[in-house]
């Protein structure tokens, strides 16, 4: 979603570069050109890196959820044994 919001941002902001640009070429010196066309770089490497990050993100949790998962199938086999363990102690203290 972030990803997104960044994308589109970029977009409008690289539509309202290029419409400023058309009208006020003339005026604009060299210098500020360069600095727009940096700034547009800029712009889609932070893009690129923020793509990146989301991405580990999103494995990072898929990876936590199935560690959760495994974990919680070990509990619930231990509480197991151990209802299985205490029923036979109960029936060995019975007889």
């Amino acid at each position: 979603m972030i990803t997104r919001t960044l994308f589109f941002i970029a977009l409008i902001l690289s539509t309202v570069v290029n419409a400023s640009e058309n009208s006020q070429t003339t005026s604009k010196s060299a210098d500020e050109l360069a600095t727009v066309e940096q700034l547009s770089i800029q712009l889609k490497e932070l893009t690129t890196k923020l793509e990146a990050v989301s991405k580990d993100n999103t494995e990072l949790k898929n990876s936590i959820i199935l560690n959760i998962e495994k974990a919680q199938k070990q509990f619930t086999q231990i509480n197991r044994k151990n209802t299985e363990i205490a029923q036979y102690l109960k029936e060995q203290n019975v007889d």
